[in-house]
Formats: structure tokens, C-alpha cells, sequence
């Protein structure tokens, strides 16, 4: 589940729509909205190029253009989980269910075997988004799109309206053209199905020559990807695991962390490919694991986790999922040790959850 290199979902809805001062003054020859199928250098050719009142119009997206803050106030707010609430037993469950107020969780249905676990969480109230991750690496993009329709039945009777297409592709030898041809497929294949599909995000990219896309001079994954693809996607996924502090797009002292999130929103608007991002994993481990991360101490980990949920909202994220309910090999990432016993991470977890559903219904 978690990347292979060294959930919580709050969605946040956004402001009223509107337009900025900049776009009242100027003209937009193309309004490009999150989703369709809008040829992306035609339409930046063709003159000014907009995102469609939403999310990120209004105040905070001309602020971020500005590289001011981007804080909104969420009109309605959504927790889940990674992992934790099944295949645990049903105490721990139950337990991790009732002591935290989780609402949301993040599987894999081909992962598990079977939609069982996603039965079992709706049947208690809790509502999953599903990852669609078989190895994307040189699959066909006629077999990726067979792949997500067949989701289709069991996500309708259910109710669940997102999948997640893909778990890091770009650490598995993805490409951004290979993986927008799939993508594409897949999205093509669920029109009229309501669901919204949510693409990789990831930072700088290599470059087939050797050289590297760089977010910073107007690269990257993201903006190859839309290049590729030619419209923006329904929305991103990004795993920003490092230090809190960290906010870079490459590796050493320019790696990646949770301050990279906000700085990713900014370059997502400069560049006009901005769509509602997801943090479908994060997390700080109390213990080195088999990823190698290091470790932080629990209470340094729940004060992390109020950090992550305070400013996913802040920030107007869709979504964010923290990585884990439970401690496994990977490292003690869990709001739980095993044999079960709460870290002070899930109690900051409970306390913060209930205090920013209080402001959604004020």
C-alpha cells in the first residue's frame, strides 16, 4: 500500500465560485475544466487559458497565483483510514471504528481478493475509496479500462463513487505518456458512470534523454502527464511522506514532505492543471520499519497528525488518508501498536476529527 521508496479523508469543498480580480480583467479564450477532454496546448495556443469557476476560483486561487496563502473553509469534510479496519479481527475493528469517529477508508480490492472488506466497512458505516492496482507497468490501456469497468457493479451497489487508478505508478517504472494512455482508456470507459477517477500526482520526473522535468521551471510529473493526456484529470492523488518541514520536489536536501503540499497546489494553478488533490497516504513512523524511514517518537507523531488533518483543511484539500490505522513491518505508522494498544496519535486523531467536524456545523 504505502510507497516503495525511503487513511483520514477530508474532503474540502470549496469557496462560491466567482472570478478573480485577473480574470475579470482578462479575457479567457478556453475554460478548461478538471476532467474534460480539452486539447491543453491547442488551448493555451489559442490565448488565455482559465479553470472553470470551483474549487479554486474566487479569493484563494488569486492568492495562490500570487503565491499568498490559499486557505478555504470547508463546507463539508470526510475522515478515513489505510488499513486497521479489516483483517484485523473484529475487536480491533470495532475498536479503531468507535474510538476514532473514522467515517472513510482506503483499499484495494484486488489487494484483499475480494470486495468482501468493502461489504464489510459499508455494512458499518464507513465508506471506502478504492485503489484499481494491478501492475499498470506496460499493461494495455484496452486491458486498464476493461479493468475499472469491471468495478463498476459492485461500486454502484455499494454506493462508492471514486477510484484511485494505481498506487505510485511512477516509483514502478511508469511514464507519464504510458500511464496518460491508460488513463485516458480508463476514463473514457467510466463516462456516464459517475465516478470521478483520480490520477497519480508525483513531483520532478526523468526525462527519456536522462536530463529531468522539473516542477520548478515548469515541468514535472503532473504537467507531463497533462501534456500527454490533454485535459486535466477529475482530481490528484499525492503521498507526501518526509519531515513535516520538508517541501521539495527532488530527493536529499530538496526531498519531498508534508510542506511540499502546499507549494504543489501553487505550481498546479501557475501551470493551469489544477484539479481537486488527494493525500490518499501520509505518515510518520514511530519505529524504522522495512522502508528504512526514520522514526519519530509517538507524542512527535500526534502532534503530526493534528498538524496533517489542521492544515489538510486549511489548505482546501479533497482528501487525506493517513497511513495507518495499525503498525505492520513497514514501520509503526499506525495510530495502533500491535497487539492493540492506541498510540497518542489516535486520540489526536479522534480530538481533531471531532473539532473540525464541529466547525463544518457551525
Amino acid at each position: 500500500m504505502k510507497r516503495c521508496l525511503p487513511v483520514l479523508i477530508l474532503t474540502l469543498a470549496a469557496l462560491a465560485g466567482g472570478t478573480s480580480g485577473a480574470a475579470a480583467s482578462t479575457a479567457c479564450s478556453t475554460t478548461l475544466i478538471p476532467g474534460s477532454s480539452i486539447a491543453l496546448p491547442t488551448a493555451r495556443a489559442n490565448g488565455t487559458l482559465c479553470l472553470s469557476p470551483g474549487p479554486f476560483s474566487g479569493p484563494a486561487a488569486s492568492a495562490a497565483r500570487t503565491g499568498g496563502p490559499a486557505l478555504q473553509a470547508p463546507q463539508s469534510l470526510k475522515v478515513g483510514l489505510n488499513g486497521g479496519l479489516t483483517g484485523w479481527g473484529p475487536e480491533a475493528g470495532e475498536t479503531i471504528r468507535d474510538s476514532t469517529g473514522v467515517r472513510y477508508a482506503r483499499l484495494n480490492p484486488l489487494q484483499e481478493g475480494s470486495w468482501s472488506a468493502a461489504r464489510e466497512l459499508v455494512g458499518k458505516g464507513i465508506m471506502p475509496l478504492v485503489i484499481y492496482d494491478p501492475n499498470l507497468t506496460e499493461m494495455a490501456p484496452a486491458a486498464v479500462a476493461a479493468g475499472v469497468q469491471s468495478f463498476v457493479p459492485l461500486m454502484r451497489e455499494l454506493g462508492i463513487t471514486e477510484i484511485e487508478l494505481g498506487n505510485e505508478v511512477y516509483f514502478h517504472g511508469s511514464t507519464p505518456p504510458e500511464y496518460a494512455a491508460q488513463y485516458a482508456a480508463a476514463h473514457e470507459a467510466l463516462a456516464g458512470d459517475g465516478i470521478t477517477l483520480i490520477a497519480d500526482a508525483w513531483t520532478d520526473t526523468p526525462l527519456p534523454d536522462g536530463e529531468w522535468s522539473q516542477w520548478e521551471r515548469g515541468g514535472g510529473w503532473c504537467v507531463l502527464l497533462v501534456q500527454a493526456l490533454g485535459y486535466v484529470p477529475d482530481a490528484w492523488s499525492f503521498h507526501p511522506y518526509g519531515p513535516m518541514s520538508a517541501d521539495g520536489f527532488g530527493s536529499g536536501v530538496h526531498r519531498s514532505g508534508w510542506a511540499t503540499v502546499p507549494r504543489m497546489l501553487n505550481y498546479m494553478r501557475t501551470e493551469q492543471i489544477y484539479a481537486p488533490l488527494n493525500i490518499t497516504e501520509v505518515g510518520q513512523p514511530t519505529y524504522r520499519g522495512t522502508d528504512g524511514n526514520a522514526a519519530v517518537s509517538e507524542a512527535e507523531q500526534a502532534s503530526d497528525v493534528t498538524q496533517y488533518l489542521t492544515q489538510a483543511a486549511e489548505w482546501g484539500l479533497a482528501s487525506i488518508y493517513l497511513y495507518e490505522g495499525i503498525d505492520t513491518p513497514e514501520g509503526g505508522y499506525g495510530l495502533y501498536a500491535w497487539p492493540l494498544r492506541a498510540k497518542p496519535s489516535a486520540a489526536a486523531f479522534a480530538r481533531t476529527l471531532a473539532g473540525l467536524r464541529a466547525t463544518l456545523d457551525s
